[in-house]
């Protein structure tokens, strides 16, 4: 009769156990799953940083084009109506 209990309680073991596995699997695709959605944001992070780092790059660049233009023009004004004397 022990015998049979416990050939009883190893099956429920055994049950127990794949049970456990498939919530761990299952568990462990979640995971991924989440990791991959992180990555995703993180690239995501890195594209739009790497676009406002060329926004200010051309910001800077038109900056000086624009500082370089009021500067041949304040030249030549002073430089027509005498200011630079």
């Amino acid at each position: 009769m022990a015998d049979k209990k416990d050939s009883a309680e190893i099956i429920t073991n055994i049950a127990v156990i794949q049970t456990l596995c498939e919530t761990i699997k299952d568990d462990v695709k979640e995971i991924k799953d989440g990791m991959g959605q992180h990555n995703n944001r993180i690239r995501n992070l890195e594209i739009g940083q790497e676009g406002l780092r060329s926004e200010m790059r051309a910001e800077i660049r038109n900056k000086g084009v624009i500082s370089a233009v009021v500067a041949v023009i304040s030249g030549f004004v002073s430089g027509y109506f005498g200011l630079g004397k």
